[in-house]
């Protein structure tokens, strides 16, 4: 009789197995989960490749950038020498020797064509003195009461001048402010 309940529950278990059986989804289930998934691909690949155009349009626009200032920094180290070079130029007495105008004229010739070169690659000269205090554009070294000539908030003199470079600022105008 073990024999006979065992072989029984064998059989049972057997039959629980065959209706547990998975139901094969129908031709159309199919055709459907498959026209699901191909639609959610569809909307993945275009985010993807919107994605990738961005992505593309936003490399583009750095290296445009990139390209177009270069050159912004030597412009900025060339300034300095410019700078040196005009001080240089002040502190020469307006009455000089023969022998020493050649070499101001020089100096005279080669800050100006050096200053031609960076006003070609985009550099320009601000115009501060007598305008509205920025502090964007300038840097106020002292300020000064205010007068019916210059009211508050106006730049009444520039120690050092500030230039752009394209769109860019390239150094602030070093200048005193009326408060």
């Amino acid at each position: 009789m073990t024999e006979d309940k065992s072989a029984e529950a064998e059989d049972s278990v057997e039959e629980d197995e065959v209706i547990e059986e998975v139901v094969e989804p129908t031709p159309a289930e199919l055709i459907a989960t498959a026209e699901a998934k191909a639609e959610a691909a569809e909307k993945e690949i275009g985010y993807r490749d919107a994605e990738i155009q961005n992505v593309q349009r936003r490399l583009a626009k750095e290296k445009s950038e990139l390209i177009q200032y270069a050159s912004m920094n030597l412009s900025r180290r060339m300034l300095t020498v410019i700078d040196d070079v005009d001080r240089a130029l002040e502190n020469i007495p307006t009455e000089v020797s023969d022998e020493i105008k050649p070499v101001l004229d020089g100096l005279k010739l080669l800050r100006d064509k050096t200053w031609m070169e960076l006003k070609a690659s985009g550099v320009a000269a601000m115009e501060s003195k007598g305008k509205a205090f920025n502090p964007k554009n300038h840097e106020a070294l002292t300020t000064i009461p205010a007068t019916d000539e210059y009211p508050a908030g106006t730049i009444i003199d520039v120690i050092e001048p500030g230039y752009m470079f394209k769109e860019r600022l390239l150094r602030a105008a070093k200048v005193v402010v009326s408060s």
